[in-house]
């Protein structure tokens, strides 16, 4: 259970380089870019080979396999669509095949690769370097503010303020970045009893970056933060009806911020309204398997410029192509109806609920594990309406953080029971 002091050095290392990936991978230096505009895929691999090598050596349990089950029939559908439609050449269904199990993978090969570590010094530094981070962001995120430095905000206007983004290309990396630290703080507050400052203060620039999403977020974090925090136990009907009142605010602020009309009201013709649109069309096209690996909504769609955009004259349409392409990966549900068809539909909505179902069993056992935990879901799933989510290279940092508390869940659960027998 004794970690190297390599391991333990390292882990947070990379944590670190995760959260700032998209930083770095923008540096002016070229070969500073260059290998940061490919760490997550590193990342992922080195996860996946790594935790197949532990596999050789020890045995796992039924439960370990679910997501990864989920994955491979996901992306067993995307292949079947290549194979029958043959959009994109076989290189380019690689990386797309990559980049879409990067956030499974990692969450399953870090489950598998830390089964028999100890993740106590890893969580002490980490929460180190969150608590630096969390000080960093909040001070810097006055200047949404006060209007000044410029370089920390985004060029729009949102609520009458620029967005606060630090040294991120996006007020939206900022958020994720954000959450990854709110879940590493939360995950060693030891039951919610300690980083209470810090759990509060990285909530400003996250709410800074102006988001509905962020808010959204924010909102239910504190109604459940309070909620565990206080022990009280409210009866479902009652937990219910918060609940209810929660998102039913949460939808109050959508609204009044105008973001569901602004990218899906019926008058809409924003890039992502579009992209809806023809990804349904795609899925009754191509039932029940979908146009295949590579052809909508991904990063490989994009950068391979998918056949299926230019039947669709996308080339004329602003952010798809007219002037530039960053809208194309600007969504998630449309890239499994598009790519993945109903089957592939199914099959994800199956990994959620897997996922959630893991959350829900960590409630019994650690509030702060599985707070952390049902947070970071949480994001991704708001996320996931205006975003490549859990497909974005910041998930593997969730993907990381979550299996964390799934770790420390079972060693809880190892421990109740020993306790238990000694007895």
């Amino acid at each position: 259970m004794h970690n190297s002091k390599m391991l333990n050095t390292a882990v947070p290392i990379l944590i670190f380089f995760l959260l700032f990936q998209s930083y770095f991978s923008t540096f002016p230096v070229s070969a500073v870019s260059k290998i940061f505009g490919l760490y997550d895929e590193l990342f992922t691999i080195a996860i996946g080979l790594l935790s197949v090598l532990v596999l050789l050596k020890s045995k796992t349990k039924r439960c370990d396999y679910r997501e990864l089950k989920l994955l491979i029939l996901l992306q067993s559908i995307g292949l079947i669509g290549h194979l029958v439609y043959h959009l994109q050449p076989n290189k380019v269904i690689l990386g797309d095949l990559l980049s879409t199990s990067k956030f499974v993978l990692v969450f399953w090969g870090t489950l598998i690769l830390f089964r028999h570590l100890s993740l106590e010094v890893i969580l002490q530094r980490s929460a180190s370097l969150a608590k630096v981070l969390t000080i960093v962001l909040f001070f810097s995120s006055f200047s949404t503010l006060i209007g000044f430095p410029r370089s920390f905000l985004s060029l729009e206007l949102r609520m009458g303020r620029h967005p606060f983004q630090f040294v991120f290309f996006h007020p939206a990396m900022l958020a994720m970045v954000s959450m990854i630290l709110l879940g590493i703080l939360v995950l060693t507050s030891d039951s919610l009893q300690r980083n209470r400052l810090y759990i509060y203060l990285i909530l400003m620039p996250l709410c800074l970056t102006l988001r509905s999403k962020s808010f959204g977020i924010v909102l239910l974090f504190l109604a459940g933060y309070w909620y565990l925090k206080s022990g009280i136990k409210l009866k479902k009907s009652a937990l219910f009806l918060i609940v209810a009142v929660t998102l039913m605010g949460i939808m109050l602020l959508i609204q009044t911020t105008g973001s569901f009309e602004k990218y899906y009201g019926e008058d809409s013709d924003s890039a992502r309204q579009i992209m809806t649109e023809d990804s349904v069309e795609l899925a009754k096209e191509a039932f029940p398997i979908g146009m295949g690996l590579g052809t909508f909504g991904t990063h490989s769609a994009r950068v391979n410029y998918s056949p299926i955009y230019l039947m669709n004259g996308y080339r004329s349409i602003y952010g798809l192509g007219y002037v530039h392409e960053s809208f194309l990966t600007d969504t998630f549900w449309p890239i499994i109806l598009g790519q993945y068809g109903v089957l592939g539909l199914l099959s994800f909505l199956g990994i959620i609920v897997s996922l959630a179902t893991r959350g829900l069993q960590l409630m019994k056992v650690n509030r702060g594990y599985a707070l952390a935990y049902l947070v970071l879901l949480g994001h991704l799933l708001i996320s996931s309406t205006s975003a490549s989510s859990f497909f974005n290279s910041m998930s593997l940092g969730y993907a990381l953080v979550m299996a964390f508390a799934v770790k420390l869940g079972a060693d809880e659960i190892n421990k109740q029971s020993k306790e238990q027998n000694i007895k």
